[in-house]
């Protein structure tokens, strides 16, 4: 399976290697396995995604897979993210987020102010979710797109009906 036009590959692959020449550690470290992944390898972990949200029960937008596991020893992680619907309203009280488009269309709501309805995640001290953004400066979302989200900024992705996006984010701890 493409992920889009041989233009639309390059400039996904321009972006995921600006992403990974920020983050890799110099000198690397042989302990770290997940340092890289290939145009093919995220279109299977694209295609795997996709199956999983097709079969996944009926009111679900999203499924992810961690691409780099959340470690004490590590300042960031990374995931790629798979929806047909919007997300739910976020803060990361410790975290900043760089999202990398890699196929379909959606937007990034950033700014604005978390719901009345907020709560912090059960478990993970800083972590806020809520229904609806209310407010915020929004951001398209399409292949290649990269968008820089700090921590403490209130964010949501939107998915109109009948589109899909996937994207990865890397979540830097502050």
């Amino acid at each position: 399976m493409t992920m889009g036009t041989e233009g639309s590959m390059k400039l996904q692959f321009a972006a995921c290697s600006a992403v990974a020449a920020l983050l890799l550690p110099a000198p690397v470290r042989a302990d770290m396995k997940e340092l890289s992944w290939s145009l093919g390898d995220l279109a299977h972990i694209r295609a795997e995604l996709e199956r999983s949200l097709a079969q996944a029960p009926a009111g679900t937008t999203s499924v992810s897979r961690q691409l780099m596991l959340e470690k004490a020893d590590k300042n960031h992680y990374m995931l790629m993210v798979h929806r047909n619907g919007n997300g739910p309203a976020e803060r990361h009280d410790a975290k900043t987020d760089l999202y990398v488009t890699l196929a379909g269309e959606g937007e990034a709501l950033v700014g604005g102010k978390m719901p009345a309805d907020r709560k912090e995640l059960e478990g993970r001290p800083g972590e806020w979710r809520g229904s609806q953004l209310q407010g915020g400066v929004a951001h398209r979302m399409t292949p290649g797109s990269l968008i820089d989200i700090p921590a403490k900024t209130a964010h949501q992705v939107t998915v109109a009906p009948g589109k899909t996006l996937t994207f990865l984010i890397v979540k830097i701890a502050d």
